[in-house]
């Protein structure tokens, strides 16, 4: 997760066009929330 956002924060930086960020950005946020949902329903992410 850190290396995603230091990877964004790479992105950000280099000035690109404002809506590359967002689509990357958005592409980001689609990984983080899969990897959420994932850990949330297969238990793997509580204590159950």
């Amino acid at each position: 997760m850190a290396a995603l956002a230091v990877a964004f924060l790479g992105h950000a930086a280099g000035g690109d066009e404002p809506a590359a960020l967002l689509r990357y950005g958005g592409g980001i946020a689609v990984v983080v929330a899969a990897l959420a949902f994932f850990m949330r329903y297969t238990g793997k992410g509580s204590e159950q």
